[in-house]
């Protein structure tokens, strides 16, 4: 019924943002301690163009009208879910 639902993506498979190689990037070490803050507290991560020499970050979440349309139908299940038990609770507490 529902088509896989996934946000993630990797970026390897992807063109080079500097010379649009395909095929060329890879995972490239933080140099410092911004990078690491980065690199472990967001979906943004370190890649090297392994042609052109470019580094920086790239995202590895991919957003498409059909992620949005299942994330948002997911808040709307769990906002009905809320507005179901409060009102069980209302009923059982009086």
């Amino acid at each position: 019924m529902f088509k896989q639902f996934s946000m993630k993506r990797n970026p390897i498979y992807e063109r080079c943002p500097s010379c649009s190689q395909p095929n060329t990037l890879h995972r490239s070490r933080a140099r410092s301690l911004k990078e690491n803050i980065i690199k472990k507290f967001t979906f943004f991560k370190l890649y090297r163009c392994k042609n052109c020499g470019w580094r920086g970050y790239i995202s590895t979440l991919k957003f498409t009208k059909t992620n949005f349309r299942y994330f948002l139908f997911y808040i709307g299940l769990v906002l009905l879910v809320i507005l179901i038990v409060r009102k069980v609770l209302e009923i059982v507490v009086r």
